[in-house]
């Protein structure tokens, strides 16, 4: 459903949408090397050579290979969007490791970007980050957009830009980054093309991505002590039908449930029958653990007033008529999701702070208050590395870099008192 949500965002550079597997891709370029250098075991051509590679995993992504190298090696070509789904193995060592948020097995949605301009690589960069924050708005996610400091830029990269979900005890989970690599990368691996002048010259590349922390973020944030509740977009069930049967009139209202689920089906919204022999109260436990937004009970009193009865994962309940059932579930839906997202938004409203103030003095800081666990702390900031590296030192809490929402008006920065637009934050991190 994620990769769905993603699908939908306009992209108005020419993207390859598939999903291409990681040795797929690396045995790709290494018989493009090995073609170019003239190494080649055998004397097919790169597109033979790389079709043999991939086509006994699946013949449609290898046509799709193909196809990608044509349009790499002509000269006419501009940009060039490789949409990855990839599974990723490593390996780390935290102190306090929560399985759902530090995966050992991530599987990451990656946009890699080969671009020959560079004022069209810039404006790739604030598409992917205008797809995340897309994405980040259909998961109920307020978010932290920071240009992380230079200590933290992925490697080889220019800069990058980070999203960050602030979790339910005030630490703050990196869900996303998008990176910004101008040609370095490029220069490194000798990738070049030639321009219409018939100039070689070095591409621009980008990458943004996403991984299972958001499935993790998603729990955290929205999950109440009853279990999950789901945002309503990414929901694989987002509508329960629960038929209360009775000795009497259990055909008619099991006909009519099933009615529903047919109604609400050919309206796109992914809808399920609990049609199991227990009881109701069982069902409606079941289903509240797995975070189902919205339950629909139908019983013999509801059927005989042509009515329904909703039940919000939130905590609500409305009664309906049957003959405004797609209109109403559709209305409760978006309850649901507006619900979410004014919690979400409050948790994180109450979580920041402005930074108290500080003073550096013989390579020692002093703050007025000491900083509290469970909170991110925003400052105007100005400063340096050696000051940046030294308020992390004394504090506990890592710069999580440079706000894309600057200041509206100057502020003086909280080091050297200089007006800066700059907004930085500081936050205990997973």
């Amino acid at each position: 459903v994620l990769k769905a949500i993603v699908d939908t965002q306009p992209n108005k550079i020419e993207t390859l949408n598939e999903e291409i597997k990681t040795t797929v891709i690396s045995q790709a370029i290494e018989a493009a090397k090995n073609q170019q250098e003239g190494t080649s075991s055998d004397d097919e051509d790169l597109s033979n050579t790389v079709a043999e590679i991939v086509t006994k995993a699946d013949n449609d992504t290898a046509a799709k290979v193909l196809e990608t190298l044509d349009e790499a090696t002509s000269e006419t070509d501009s940009k060039l969007a490789l949409n990855v789904v990839n599974n990723l193995t490593k390996q780390e060592n935290y102190e306090e490791k929560i399985e759902i948020l530090s995966v050992t097995s991530t599987i990451v949605e990656q946009n890699i970007t080969k671009l020959v301009e560079k004022a069209v690589e810039s404006a790739q960069s604030d598409e992917d980050l205008e797809i995340v924050k897309n994405l980040m708005n259909e998961l109920n996610f307020p978010v932290l957009i920071t240009k992380r400091p230079v200590w933290d830029t992925f490697p080889g990269a220019w800069y990058t830009i980070a999203i960050d979900v602030i979790m339910p005890d005030g630490r703050t989970l990196q869900v996303a980054s998008v990176h910004h690599y101008r040609d370095q990368w490029a220069k490194a691996f000798d990738v070049k093309y030639e321009d219409e002048s018939g100039e070689q010259k070095y591409v621009h590349q980008t990458t943004y991505g996403m991984s299972e922390r958001l499935l993790g973020a998603t729990v955290a944030t929205h999950g109440d002590d009853k279990g999950l509740i789901m945002p309503p977009s990414i929901a694989p069930i987002q509508v329960i039908i629960v038929p209360i049967l009775s000795k009497e009139g259990s055909e008619e209202i099991m006909a009519a449930a099933n009615e529903m689920v047919k109604t609400l089906k050919s309206e796109k919204i992914r809808t399920k029958l609990d049609d199991r022999d227990i009881r109701p109260g069982q069902k409606y436990y079941d289903w509240e653990i797995k975070g189902v937004p919205l339950r629909i009970e139908l019983g013999p009193r509801d059927l005989k007033s042509n009515s329904f009865m909703c039940a919000r994962r939130t905590g609500e309940k409305s009664s309906y008529s049957l003959d405004e059932l797609i209109t109403s579930v559709r209305k409760e839906l978006k309850s649901v999701d507006t619900h979410m997202k004014e919690n979400a938004k409050n948790h994180f409203d109450n979580r920041i702070k402005p930074m108290p103030s500080l003073e550096i003095a013989n390579s020692h800081l002093s703050l007025d208050e000491n900083l509290e666990e469970g909170f991110v702390y925003e400052m105007a900031f100005d400063g340096n590395d050696a000051e940046a590296e030294m308020i992390e030192k004394e504090t506990g809490f890592s710069f999580l870099g440079e706000s894309t929402t600057p200041y509206a008006k100057e502020r003086k920065c909280v080091v050297s008192g200089k007006s800066t637009h700059n907004r930085v934050f500081l936050a205990k991190t997973y």
